[in-house]
């Protein structure tokens, strides 16, 4: 679920730039609302500096590097430009696998190295997973997330492949869910990062019927609106807790 790495010139001219600083002042407004300033050396920021380039960077990382960037190095493109040609953002697991690290560490944010934010997901999604089984595992109104792993028609849950195979991973806003009958549609609302240009997206989705697989376990066709132009997309998702 995790989209090919993609580094853009600007990546290697931004940590060559602030790579000889040292007490490199910060200022980010953290994820619990609290404004944090500090100096730190470059080792500590290095990593923060690159993430949002390939779609894995938190919201905090983000600030850093907009800010470094117009603090350190020379090439000269104006903010909103700069953030409209996309050579920063999100993509679907870099979304949802950073929101599953930091529900619970909500003032950590300084990362010196990778944290593998697809890593919860594939544990949860990966095939010794005891996924959703029965339209009585929705139970309304939904206190807890779940997530939703694009999946063929017979369940095999998606990944991004070689051979241009794409996979996607969405996120259940907690208390949305509604369940129109005994065996559904299920109605819910759904947050995700996506392509095209869109970028972080809410939405409502349809759960409209289940299948089962030779584990018994659902295999759900669900009516995506995605607000990517499509007013009408209809794909396979399996399902489960985000724990």
């Amino acid at each position: 679920m995790g989209a090919r790495k993609i580094v853009h010139p600007y990546q290697d001219d931004l940590t060559s730039a602030v790579k000889g600083h040292t007490k490199i002042k910060v200022k980010v407004k953290r994820i619990d609302g609290v404004e944090e300033t500090g100096e730190h050396e470059y080792t500590e920021l290095s990593y923060g500096l690159v993430a949002p380039f390939s779609g894995k960077g938190y919201p905090e990382e983000v600030q850093l590097l907009l800010q470094d960037r117009y603090r350190y190095q020379k090439t000269h493109v104006a903010l909103e430009d700069f953030v409209k040609q996309q050579f920063i953002g999100l993509d679907c697991n870099g979304f949802v696998g950073g929101y599953l690290e930091r529900r619970n560490a909500q003032t950590t944010w300084r990362r010196t190295k990778a944290s593998m934010t697809s890593m919860p997901i594939r544990d949860i999604l990966g095939p010794e997973h005891n996924f959703l089984k029965s339209w009585d595992d929705f139970l309304p109104p939904g206190g807890g997330s779940l997530l939703l792993g694009l999946c063929t028609k017979d369940g095999t849950v998606m990944d991004h492949t070689d051979d241009g195979g794409v996979g996607h991973i969405a996120i259940t806003e907690p208390g949305t869910l509604r369940k129109e009958g005994k065996t559904g549609p299920v109605k819910v609302y759904v947050a995700e990062a996506t392509g095209d240009g869109v970028g972080l997206t809410y939405s409502e989705y349809q759960i409209l019927s289940m299948t089962l697989d030779h584990r018994k376990r659902g295999i759900f066709y669900v009516h995506r609106d995605s607000k990517r132009g499509m007013q009408h997309e209809y794909v396979y998702f399996r399902i489960a807790p985000a724990g």
